[in-house]
């Protein structure tokens, strides 16, 4: 059986969830594609840095062309950050042979469609689930679940600090306890000006309104304005009044061109971007044939985001020559009354 053989940049937040993530669903991974995925290199800026995880240091090097040009990686996770030398790597690797997944929507929404028709020229993948909207899964829902339909417009939720800060502000938090706590919890970079300014939610946006309407937009083309401005007492009086701030990114055809922008907004308490809190996100597509569709899932922080680039190295990996699936387990009945309502929703006891 073919192994998977892996080089990863970057060993912050997301390089190591994803070093976690392998090491614990491995072996699910190696079921469902029939390659079992082994990790060869890691490319970081500080051999001897301290880390809240522990991996072999042969594993480590200080040289990210290394890990670049290996000749046994078969697909490289970049997880390092900004626009260069982050492109240069991806570049050199898909020209090398190699897959190609990151979480960077820096790059993605600068360089995206270059390196999509390289990967393509060179046969191979280049994927990017994770870098919008961490564990939720937009991006395949654009580009496979409705390529078939026509998308006019999209309006969401796509940067979990800023809406972990709001939600934690409506809550009586100040807005430096609100990010103290979100870099504690690995959701906020040290410096949150690109979360709070709402720079991030454009290059997020310029990326799905590309894939979405199939035409080139960069995060400069996006208007933007964020939260930063917001006073706390102001968010606060908003969700008081039953109009709580969210910090929207919607676009739109208008015409023969499109409308786009990225804002905060007061919204109804029922609407399922208002009830979205603390790091999650959520998009609501507008098709022809599918109507109304609303994705939402956690959109910050290690683990979710790691989910999503699991998704995309088996997508990379294909199906292949799966193993034996496991053995049927027992079937317990699930009956009505294992849970209690709340708000319309049935809670399942043990399930959060």
């Amino acid at each position: 059986m073919r192994m998977l053989r892996i080089g990863l940049l970057g060993l912050g937040h997301v390089g190591s969830a994803v070093v976690e993530a392998l090491s614990r669903h491995g072996t699910l991974l190696a079921r469902r594609t029939g390659r079992p995925p082994a990790l060869l290199r890691i490319g970081v800026r500080h051999l001897h840095k301290p880390r809240r995880i522990t991996v072999d240091p042969a594993l480590l090097t200080a040289d990210a062309w290394e890990v670049v040009r290996d000749p046994r990686v078969d697909l490289l996770i970049e997880a390092i950050g900004g626009v260069e030398p982050a492109a240069s790597y991806l570049r050199e690797a898909l020209r090398a042979g190699k897959d190609v997944l990151t979480a960077n929507k820096q790059l993605v929404a600068a360089h995206g469609r270059e390196l999509r028709a390289l990967a393509a020229e060179r046969g191979r993948a280049f994927l990017f689930e994770a870098a919008v909207g961490a564990a939720l899964p937009i991006v395949q829902v654009i580009s496979t679940a409705l390529a078939g339909d026509r998308i006019r417009g999209l309006v969401g939720v796509l940067n979990g600090t800023a809406n972990y800060v709001l939600t934690r502000i409506e809550r009586g938090a100040t807005r430096e306890e609100a990010l103290d706590d979100a870099r504690a919890l690995g959701l906020a970079e040290p410096d949150p000006h690109d979360d709070l300014s709402g720079r991030d939610a454009a290059a997020k946006l310029a990326i799905l309104a590309s894939l979405a309407f199939e035409v080139p937009v960069l995060p400069q083309d996006v208007p933007c304005a964020g939260i930063d401005a917001l006073s706390e007492e102001a968010i606060r009086g908003a969700h008081r009044a039953g109009t709580p701030v969210r910090l929207i990114a919607a676009a739109r055809r208008q015409g023969d061109g499109f409308e786009m922008g990225v804002f905060p907004e007061r919204m109804a308490a029922d609407h399922p971007l208002a009830r979205l809190a603390g790091p999650q996100n959520g998009v609501l597509l507008y098709a022809d044939l599918a109507g109304e569709v609303f994705l939402q899932a956690n959109g910050a922080g290690g683990a979710p985001t790691a989910s999503a680039i699991l998704g995309d190295l088996a997508r990379a990996a294909g199906q292949g020559e799966a193993l034996s699936p496991p053995a049927v387990p027992a079937i317990v009945p699930l009956r009505s009354g294992n849970g209690t309502a709340t708000d319309g929703q049935l809670v399942l006891d043990g399930w959060a």
